[in-house]
């Protein structure tokens, strides 16, 4: 169980953090966001729930397709529970604004593959390094640590608020792209527009996800050792909670790695459907549903079979010997002929 004075210590380190991240990007947004539409902005928010929440309607009214990348996210939302929700305590007006954004990545899957391509991945990504610096927040409240640790210490301070602050850009980034209209949203030429003005700023998210699980990896050897060779008051407890922390942030990373290799697995099988022909999209299709339907009997034989009872050499030819048809045939107006009938019945031809 975590002491108080160590709770005490997570909180102040996040709080401190994220206020400072607050600051970093109020001040670089002076100038370039009205002030108005920016204090509207910050002061919406989210739950971590909420997100889940959204990514759980998003994986039901998804394709397949959509399944295992959205099943990735949704379970970093649950290691992001497991960790604690010390952030979101000590800064609801900010970290609520984090997961906003998130909320909205999520919806985009409603828009189109190439919108859910964009955010699905920095999704997994954000979460991630939310992830990695409460696993260090946690880290930071043991109550010593070696020199070591404390340099360690010195560059992650640095480091966090800036992280923080490029995520809470990218929320405001995601917002005002859900907030245009969606056919505008998902045209073509738009579509390309925001992966350019997004890809650098998902692109610089997932190198810090990278550095802060390095810094947490790093500070739980230091202080593992530490520890151990201590032989402090509840030298034991200690260990075992910076070992069940360092679990969870590498199962996160696992879970990053999945997700990320099956959004890549879905972009590279598009780029092969859109060299078939729209026969071959279909029996790929249709070889697809043969298998996951498990047939029992070669469908594509009983297909072949049915349509050659139904489709006889002289099938429809009796048009050709109707008095309307011969009719419209050898009349030098210009009229159509409208031949209409359920399958399988007489069809009585009409002209209009």
């Amino acid at each position: 169980m975590t002491a108080p004075a160590t709770h005490e210590k997570n909180f102040n380190f996040e709080k401190l953090n994220w206020d400072k991240a607050r600051k970093i990007f109020k001040d670089g947004r002076k100038g370039k966001t009205d002030e108005k539409k920016l204090d509207e902005f910050l002061k919406e928010r989210a739950s971590l729930q909420d997100a889940k929440e959204a990514c759980k309607a998003t994986q039901k009214a998804a394709g397949e397709e959509y399944a295992p990348a959205l099943g990735g996210i949704l379970e970093k939302i649950d290691i992001a529970m497991s960790v604690g929700d010390l952030a979101i305590k000590s800064a609801p007006e900010s970290v609520g604004l984090v997961w906003m954004g998130i909320r909205l990545c999520l919806h985009s899957v409603a828009d189109d593959f190439s919108t859910f391509n964009i955010f699905g991945a920095a999704c997994s990504d954000i979460i991630g390094i939310l992830i990695s610096c409460a696993v260090y927040g946690r880290m930071y409240g043991v109550p010593r640590g070696p020199e070591s640790f404390q340099e360690i210490h010195g560059q992650v301070c640095d480091r966090i608020p800036k992280i923080y602050a490029e995520i809470l850009d990218f929320s405001l980034s995601v917002k005002k792209h859900m907030g245009r209209n969606k056919v505008i949203r998902i045209g073509k030429g738009m579509i390309t527009q925001s992966s350019a003005n997004f890809s650098s700023k998902i692109k610089s998210i997932r190198e810090h996800e990278t550095v802060m699980s390095e810094f947490a990896r790093k500070a739980h050897e230091q202080l593992s050792d530490y520890y151990l060779k201590s032989g402090q008051e509840h030298q034991a407890s200690i260990i075992g909670s910076l070992s069940d922390m360092k679990n969870k942030m590498e199962l996160s990373l696992k879970v990053n790695q999945d997700c990320l290799a099956q959004i890549h697995f879905l972009i590279e099988e598009r780029k092969s459907m859109k060299k078939m022909s729209p026969l071959e999209i279909a029996m790929k299709n249709f070889e697809e549903n043969i298998k996951q339907l498990n047939a029992s009997s070669d469908q594509k034989e009983a297909f072949a079979t049915k349509i050659a009872k139904r489709s006889p050499p002289q099938t429809c030819t009796w048009i050709f010997k109707q008095k309307e048809y011969e009719n419209w045939l050898a009349s030098k107006e210009s009229r159509l002929l409208w031949i209409s009938g359920g399958g399988g019945m007489y069809h009585t031809p009409c002209l209009v």
